[in-house]
């Protein structure tokens, strides 16, 4: 079932880099890291270690400023990837 959701999401959103948990990484970089993923499908853990994962190779911490975009088809989330110094001036820490 759960490969048939994946189908249909790439499918109805043209997307051409769809992981068989139902994400979709829009933009990586040492600034952002940006996913759109499908709700019921994609395990929202695996997407927060992830993004965590990503900004570490910055030596940054991956913190959501802004909340997440959503539909029935499919979520957004930007995780910024922060420094400790960036962290500490918003108040995060």
């Amino acid at each position: 079932m759960k490969i048939l959701w994946v189908g249909l999401f790439a499918a109805l959103c043209g997307c051409s880099t769809v992981t068989s948990g139902g994400v979709t990484i829009q933009k990586a970089d040492e600034a952002e890291y940006l996913v759109e993923f499908h709700p019921e499908v994609a395990n929202q853990l695996i997407i927060q270690k992830s993004a965590q994962d990503h900004c570490r190779k910055f030596g940054k911490k991956a913190l959501v400023l802004e909340g997440s975009i959503g539909s029935l088809w499919a979520n957004k989330i930007k995780y910024n990837c922060l420094t400790e110094a960036q962290v500490k001036e918003l108040g995060l820490n």
